[in-house]
């Protein structure tokens, strides 16, 4: 699983910018895409994560969907118990397809 600790996955360059205040630019989007901020997406949003995932954590798909739900987010999370980064290909596919034509049916409805 790679690490939390942002030394050991982040760049020194990038982090001493960003620690010493010098990267002005990714400091301010940080800010901006913050929950702390009550930043809070206008579309619907579908997380799929396997909690077996050795390539992305399976946390960030967590945390994101408990930030968002509480700055009230649209949001489905799909979690995939034992599922792997790529063993739930087929499920992702089949549920974002079946997801996609629902909205489809609730943009329609909502036309008439």
């Amino acid at each position: 699983m790679p690490s939390k600790v942002p030394e050991k996955v982040l760049n020194n360059y990038f982090l001493n910018r960003i620690n010493s205040g010098a990267d002005t630019e990714m400091i301010n989007l940080i800010k901006q895409n913050s929950f702390l901020n009550n930043w809070l997406p206008i579309g619907k949003i579908f997380l799929h994560h396997g909690d077996a995932n050795n390539i992305v954590p399976y946390f960030n798909s967590a945390d994101a969907y408990g930030g968002l739900t509480v700055a009230g987010g649209d949001i489905n999370f799909y979690s995939y118990p034992g599922g792997t980064h790529d063993s739930e290909a087929g499920n992702f596919a089949s549920k974002t397809i079946n997801d996609f034509k629902l909205l489809k049916w609730e943009i329609l409805l909502f036309a008439f």
